[in-house]
């Protein structure tokens, strides 16, 4: 429970860093499926 809750939190927050920095990232972005 606590390491799901940990997992999700830390995809929300590359989301959020991705779309804060969408012009940055571009460069090293990686397809994830």
């Amino acid at each position: 429970m606590e390491l799901k809750y940990t997992l999700n939190y830390t995809l929300i927050n590359q989301e959020t860093e991705r779309n804060k920095n969408h012009h940055t990232t571009w460069e090293s972005a990686t397809p994830v499926l």
